[in-house]
Parts: structure tokens; sequence; C-alpha cells
């Protein structure tokens, strides 16, 4: 009786919302200077609990685990499986000339229902989106769509070339020579940041 009473007082309760994932990297060290330097996430954790792994926070409330692991290749064979995130109107632009700067592939897509798409791929093959809806018409226009890739090419493209496996951003080799120093004092200065906070006084 206690816990059919219990289930009922249940009803209205709902999970809070996606607190973190966990995804695989061949080096978690290397996954977090590309994810704290290239998509302006925060390193919040070191661990080693029976493997090693690395937080970084991509906004507040969500946190990706990059884990090491062992093999080759993207960790689902699937053109569909890839995380989402919402982006301001405002800060559309911005990231466009952001990947850009830092060599990051993209493919983007301007929806004829007014929304962008940006999508990248991680170092690992993991694969990502940035997403805005109801972008006004005078940035959608600022927006080529079709695959960016480094050196200032965009490869054309509608809303259907992403369904061409071909048209997925890849990531050879990241960062690039140019912004290799540059990307790797920013992923140290955090990583001294978590690992100061972490020292016995």
């Amino acid at each position: 009786m206690a816990a059919t009473a219990s289930a009922a007082a249940a009803t209205d309760r709902r999970i809070l919302g996606l607190d973190h994932a966990a995804i695989p990297t061949r080096d978690p060290y290397a996954a977090a200077r590309f994810y704290t330097t290239a998509l302006k996430a925060e390193l919040v954790h070191e661990t080693r609990h029976r493997s090693l792994f690395l937080g970084v926070q991509m906004y507040p409330g969500f946190m990706f685990d990059l884990f090491e692991r062992a093999g080759e290749g993207p960790f689902v064979h699937s053109d569909i499986f890839h995380h989402a995130f919402a982006i301001g109107v405002e800060d559309v632009l911005w990231w466009i000339e952001h990947l850009k700067y830092w060599g990051v592939p993209f493919f983007a897509n301007p929806r004829g229902s007014g929304s962008i798409s940006i999508y990248v791929t991680d170092p690992d093959g993991n694969r990502l989106e940035l997403t805005c809806p109801d972008v006004p018409e005078v940035i959608r226009r600022q927006v080529p769509a079709g695959l960016y890739e480094p050196g200032g090419s965009f490869r054309g493209g509608n809303k259907d070339t992403l369904a061409q496996h071909d048209q997925h951003p890849t990531i050879e080799r990241w960062p690039l020579p140019e912004r290799e120093a540059e990307a790797e004092q920013l992923f140290q200065q955090q990583l001294e940041r978590v690992r100061a906070r972490t020292r016995t006084p």
C-alpha cells in the first residue's frame, strides 16, 4: 500500500534535465583541448577511476566526460547520432568565424524554416550540431550553405547535401600547425586551474 501511494504521489515528478554525456576519445587531453578551445567549453575535472576521463562543461548544467578508450574510428557509425547545442541568434555569425579561425571543418545549413544548423565533428569522430531557430533573413543570407574546409573554401550544398556521406565534416588533424601553440597554451591554462583546485595544501 505504501509503495502504491508513493508511486501515485510521484506522478508529477519529472527528470530535471540533461546532466552529462560520456563520449569516447583516443586521447582525453587532446579531446579536451579541442572542446575548450574550438567550442569554448570549460575544463572542470581530471579524474582517474578505472580509466582516465576529463570533464568539460559545455554550458552551465551540462558536461561531456571525455573517456580514454582503445581503437580507432567514431563511437557510433551512424549519420544520425549526434549531440545538438543551442546557440543565440546574435552568436550565429560569431561561431562561424570562430570555427574558421580554429580550422574546424563544418557544414552550414540555413533551412527554409528559418533555422540554421552548423555541423562539426570532433577529432574522435563524435558528431555535434550548433543550432538556432528563427534566424532573421538578414543573418541567414550571410551564412553560405555547404561544407567549409580549412583554407577558406566553401563547397556548395543544400539542405539535402548533408545526407550524403562525403559531405560530413571530418577533421584529419587538429589543431592546424599555425594554431597549435595557441591552442595548447589556452588548454594548459585551464588544466593548471583544475589541478590547482585539487592539490592538497
